[in-house]
């Protein structure tokens, strides 16, 4: 393959003794909401223990974006809110077990096992969410919940301004949201892209005189403009769609043809994309093509079901390595991915398989169930000075991973919560009827030597976000 991999800097580098592993980041980068979910962690542990509440589980989020009705299944925060609120309420435990109230790791998953139904609008089936067992973030007992937490989140008005709204439901009143925490924060980049934005910032805005919070409101502004319809001019950037992200063009072959990416929302450009669906035994293929549409090197990490295309790795993209496309190197060059790259030669590659939905779950015992059925692009560019490396915390890391036991004890939990960078598996449980599911073969096939380079100061330039199958989980759209 012709395009290389940027070698993140030393200190990020955490070197991990486990089997399969070589290296991972020594902590994710914390977004706008991450000091909020911190602070509020104690609020709601009192909260909590005022209505003698023993177990709690954390269910997804609806989202509100612009004048769009609440959605269950808008980006990747619906799934991904209830798994840093968990983190939250984790490191607000006290160290004293006896005092911890306990944190089901995962509810919704479990739920949707047992077949739970619309819990948000079927009050028979949020009655049966307290019928359920379910797995503590520590140590192996199973228990019922006294209550669950979820909530709004909105982005709304000039997008620049996020509202996130916690509520709770409530073991003996099980037909009321009791509103708990709501705070508003500043809708970074980050953030956006989570709630499933699509945008591409221009190369101006990467020039040193501009800062991360700038770039922050450009894109917010850029989002807004493309939902009321307004013209974008060039020099402010442009709704990502398949043919730029940020200097790159995507498209999708399935047995050597190209298939239309087509945006969810017909006819509106910028919105989440599809295609359609995989039959099992295809061969596919995605490819990314550097359009001369930006002067400088860019550098992308490209998802296949929540995990990098390079040695799977998990995490806040900011964190992980990229793949690097230059003007010199790549203009005009499609490169075609096959699978997942494990190293810079030898056997490096892990060729795709397409599987019907009972082979995946045979085969892929755990996996990140909350973006399996999505192709993840984001491309950074070189941000001036600082780029956007605040590197802090995330209430994204995850307390179980890859080549990580269950903690034993809310001290392991917290403590692994600190190491994690957004890594959580979990069963994905599938259905047959929705197409087939990419998974990586099980033998290594040699791909070519790949080179090494960097990307210094990575900035996020823009993202798009793809869906190739609907996966079974318990989001669920409120209305059309």
């Amino acid at each position: 393959m012709s395009f290389s991999i940027v070698c993140r800097p030393a200190t990020w580098l955490l070197l991990v003794p486990v089997l399969g592993l070589a290296l991972v980041p020594g902590a994710a980068r914390a977004d706008s909401l991450d000091a909020p979910l911190a602070g509020y962690g104690s609020r709601l542990h009192r909260d909590l223990r005022d209505e003698k509440v023993k177990n709690v589980g954390v269910l997804p989020f609806r989202v509100k974006k612009g004048t769009r009705p609440e959605s269950f299944i808008a980006g990747p925060i619906n799934t991904g809110m209830a798994s840093r609120v968990e983190n939250a309420l984790i490191m607000n435990e006290p160290r004293n077990e006896e005092n911890a109230i306990g944190v089901i790791r995962g509810a919704a998953a479990t739920a949707s096992r047992a077949k739970v139904g619309d819990w948000y609008t079927n009050l028979a089936e949020r009655k049966r969410l307290f019928e359920q067992n379910y797995e503590l973030a520590w140590g192996t007992r199973k228990v019922k919940a006294d209550a669950f937490l979820t909530g709004l989140i909105s982005n709304t008005g000039n997008r620049e301004k996020t509202e996130v709204v916690i509520q709770a439901i409530y073991k003996d009143r099980p037909d009321k949201l009791v509103e708990l925490v709501r705070f508003t924060v500043d809708s970074d980049r980050s953030l956006l892209s989570d709630l499933g934005y699509n945008f591409a910032l221009s190369p101006r805005a990467l020039t040193k005189a501009r800062s991360s919070q700038e770039r922050d409101r450009l894109a917010a502004s850029l989002v807004r403009r493309r939902d009321e319809g307004q013209v974008i001019q060039p020099e402010q950037g442009d709704v990502a769609s398949p043919e730029n992200v940020g200097g790159l063009g995507i498209s999708i072959k399935y047995d050597g043809v190209e298939q239309e990416i087509k945006p969810i929302s017909d006819g509106v450009k910028g919105t989440e994309y599809f295609v359609p669906p995989i039959k099992a035994g295809t061969k596919f293929q995605v490819l990314l093509t550097y359009n001369g549409k930006r002067e400088d090197k860019v550098g992308a990490v490209l998802k296949v079901n929540g995990i990098s295309t390079w040695q799977e790795q998990e995490g806040d993209s900011i964190n992980l390595q990229k793949w690097l496309y230059s003007k010199e190197k790549h203009l005009g060059k499609p490169d075609a991915f096959d699978g997942y790259y494990m190293d810079v030669d030898g056997k490096n590659l892990r060729p795709w398989a397409i599987l019907s939905a009972e082979e995946y779950v045979s085969r892929v015992k755990q996996q990140n169930s909350q973006r399996v059925g999505y192709i993840d692009l984001e491309v950074f560019g070189t941000g001036g000075e600082t780029g956007d490396q605040r590197m802090m915390i995330s209430s994204r890391g995850m307390a179980r991973g890859r080549g990580v036991s269950k903690p034993a004890t809310v001290k392991e939990a917290q403590s692994q919560i600190l190491k994690a960078n957004y890594v959580k598996l979990r069963k994905v449980v599938a259905k047959s009827e929705d197409g087939g599911l990419i998974a990586p073969s099980e033998e290594s096939v040699e791909a070519g030597k790949i080179e090494q380079g960097s990307l210094p100061n990575a900035a996020l330039l823009g993202s798009l976000h793809i869906k190739y199958y609907d996966p079974a989980t318990t989001q669920m759209q409120i209305s059309k």
